[in-house]
């Protein structure tokens, strides 16, 4: 096994958390651009004659999805406080997930006006965790229900008093 140090750790959780703030966005932009009736949206017939791809991403078309697959797989990798935690904790992966996106505005402020920005409010200084349920289960609804059950009481999250 690999052994990383806490800084190669903290580089995963911030880039794990941009590209899954950056996914939000993605499936965002897209739902805004079926429902309202902008002169800025662009339909599937204009993207069709422009030849550019439609403006629905199908669920496994996103870019990102292969890089937050990888990085989710790096967080636990031993010889890092994260891993140590997951260890004594009994974190699963999607736990050490949830964990990275909310640690990300702390590490790195430019997360913090991005979440913001999603949040459409840049007066809230504590994160949603539906938010957080959406950012990583995409347009998976099932996935979405699956993060907010790793939030519920008797989950190690909130056992363990990692979140409130």
């Amino acid at each position: 096994m690999d052994v990383v140090s806490d800084g190669v750790a903290r580089r995963t959780m911030i880039d794990l958390a941009r590209a899954c703030l950056g996914r939000f966005l993605a499936i965002q932009s897209t739902r805004r651009r079926i429902t309202d009736a902008s002169a800025s949206a662009v339909t599937a017939r204009e993207a069709e004659i422009a030849g550019r791809p439609g403006p629905v991403y199908e669920d496994d078309e996103f870019p990102q999805n292969e890089l937050i697959e990888d990085l989710s797989g790096e967080l636990g990798r031993d010889g890092t406080r994260l891993a140590r935690l997951a260890r004594t904790c009994s974190l699963s992966e999607l736990d050490l997930m949830i964990v990275a996106l909310l640690l990300g505005p702390e590490l790195d402020p430019e997360l913090e006006r991005g979440y913001a920005y999603a949040l459409d409010d840049f007066t809230k200084k504590r994160l949603d965790l539906r938010f957080i349920a959406h950012m990583l289960g995409g347009v998976d609804d099932e996935r979405v229900d699956e993060v907010l059950t790793r939030l519920d009481e008797p989950a190690p999250l909130r056992r363990f008093g990692l979140v409130f």
